[in-house]
């Protein structure tokens, strides 16, 4: 019998290490935790994103992250992955997916305040998407609202579907997708 979707995805991008002109992706070290947390506990950068109340006070920042470190080489594993500067390997934002469907995944990026305006969502999403489309279909569910992030995923060549549920958490928003094998 063949290996399951979410098998194959463990196999091919677990030990992910995706490097662009400026970026790294890779997996999150205990170094990145305070980046990590300057993030989650931002108001401004969490007000479109799907995490619950718990998820962005320090401590529930702090178990989400230390959770997906620790699952990483489990079969419960978080595709959350660091966006790193490639020079200094300093903490930039981060970036991963998550399966949705057979053959279907979502892609989530967010890049902290002071790292914005530099192009850094479009390069690292562009990069994780290529990694992703030769195996799947890669969409992106983006709040209504987050006009930045209809605009990366437009740079980043995925098509806009119109207003969707997303099925996960249940919220409402645009869908983009770039479709396997484009």
């Amino acid at each position: 019998m063949g290996a399951t979707f979410a098998e194959r995805l463990r196999s091919v991008l677990i030990g992910i290490s995706i490097r662009t002109e400026r970026l790294l992706i890779r997996r999150f070290t205990s170094t990145d935790s305070s980046g990590y947390l300057r993030f989650m506990l931002d108001d401004g950068s969490t007000r479109f994103l799907a995490f619950d109340e718990e998820q962005t006070t320090e401590a529930g920042a702090r178990a989400l992250f230390n959770y997906v470190i620790e699952n990483y080489d489990s079969p419960d594993v978080v595709h959350a992955y660091a966006i790193a500067d490639a020079n200094s390997d300093a903490y930039v934002g981060s970036c991963g997916f998550a399966p949705y469907d057979d053959a279907v995944v979502e892609c989530y990026f967010t890049i902290n305040p002071e790292h914005r305006g530099n192009g850094f969502a479009v390069e690292a999403t562009k990069a994780l998407v290529a990694s992703l489309s030769h195996l799947v279909e890669v969409r992106a569910y983006c709040h209504a609202d987050n006009v930045a992030a209809h605009c990366v995923a437009r740079r980043c060549d995925m098509i806009p579907l119109g207003s969707g549920r997303n099925k996960n958490p249940g919220l409402e928003g645009l869908v983009f997708v770039t479709r396997k094998d484009r």
